[in-house]
């Protein structure tokens, strides 16, 4: 039987894995001006879909150990992702227009 902690916490990785696949489709899409990063974004977003399906392979058919014995594949997969994000938003300008702004450089 799930926790409510483990229910929320279940539910916010996938609004982030679907978040950072929606992030690196759209970069994906629009490959602009910068194509040095495009095939940084295909690799993550192949990586992000793995962390999705992840999810639910460890969370319901590896269901039988408990939330913490896999916390650090979960948090690491958001971790990396976390880090991807902050490196396409600082270097690549297309992925700066596709939040509404643009760094100085």
């Amino acid at each position: 039987m799930w926790s409510t902690v483990e229910i929320f916490q279940f539910i916010c990785l996938n609004i982030a894995a679907s978040f950072f696949i929606y992030f690196n489709l759209l970069n994906v899409l629009k490959r602009g001006e910068n194509k040095i990063f495009w095939g940084f974004y295909i690799g993550f977003l192949v990586f992000n879909c793995i962390w999705f399906l992840g999810i639910y392979f460890i969370d319901f058919v590896i269901w039988k150990y408990s939330w913490g014995t896999f916390a650090w594949i979960r948090y690491g997969f958001l971790t990396i992702s976390v880090l991807q994000l902050t490196i396409c938003l600082i270097f690549d300008k297309n992925a700066q227009k596709n939040f509404g702004f643009q760094l100085k450089t």
